[in-house]
């Protein structure tokens, strides 16, 4: 009885065990990359709001242009304190670093136009600081978070594989260890008969053979469990 329970546990202790590790792969594709990438992801619409909001002030909107301006600032601000919270790829604190810096400059050009606004400076200034300062800055800036964004989803294609590759060899692994489970029931399955049935069989014939009268016909015992037992009372 203890060699189908020892198989048993056997192989749904393998499957348990590859099931874990892909467990943990997937978590790793959900947890990792997933932050980042949902961080990057608002910084860039932040940062498309802040260009209307650019596009309001020249359009004489100001009350309107800068609290909206102001509102996605803070929007901006909020989830790179969590992407700067969640560096775990290589490379990927450069890249904040850098986002901070150009954004830093981004908010100084946006600075600067408000204020020429409010001198009511002339239609073709307005102009060149937004097309010559902010429009290049948003652009550096929004390309920084975009990289940001190609990284993290690089790095979740990469463990995407990792567990594809995880999952493959939990199959493959645990066909194995069904075939070898298997092979060892049928093994035992085989023997079974062997030790059981045929002395049961052997002991049977010999009852028969004294029973008609061969008295001095010799049982043979050749195990030492119950049926070895009855040969020899």
């Amino acid at each position: 009885i203890f060699i189908p329970v020892i198989i048993t546990l056997l192989f749904g202790g393998w499957a348990i065990y590859n099931f874990a590790i892909l467990a943990d792969a997937i978590d790793a594709i959900m947890t990792d990359n997933y932050r980042s990438i949902r961080a990057a992801e608002n910084m860039m619409d932040a940062m498309e709001r802040q260009d209307s909001a650019h596009l309001l002030l020249l359009l004489e909107q100001i009350d309107q242009g800068r609290q909206f301006f102001h509102e996605n600032e803070v929007e901006f601000l909020t989830w790179y304190g969590r992407a700067s919270a969640n560096v775990t790829v290589p490379g990927e604190q450069e890249i904040i670093d850098r986002i901070n810096t150009e954004y830093q400059k981004y908010l100084i050009y946006s600075s600067d136009l408000l204020l020429a606004i409010e001198r009511d400076e002339d239609r073709a200034i307005l102009q060149s600081l937004y097309l010559d300062n902010l429009a290049p800055q948003f652009q550096t800036t929004k390309g920084l978070v975009n990289d940001l964004l190609t990284l993290n989803h690089v790095d979740m294609t990469q463990a995407h594989d990792l567990a594809t590759a995880s999952a493959r060899r939990a199959v493959i692994s645990t066909i194995l260890v069904l075939v070898i489970s298997l092979s060892f029931g049928a093994i035992f399955g085989f023997n079974l008969p062997n030790r059981i049935i045929r002395p049961t069989m052997a002991l049977m014939e010999s009852i028969k053979r004294i029973g008609k009268g061969e008295l001095d016909h010799e049982i043979e015992v050749s195990s030492e469990d119950e049926i070895g037992e009855l040969a020899r009372e």
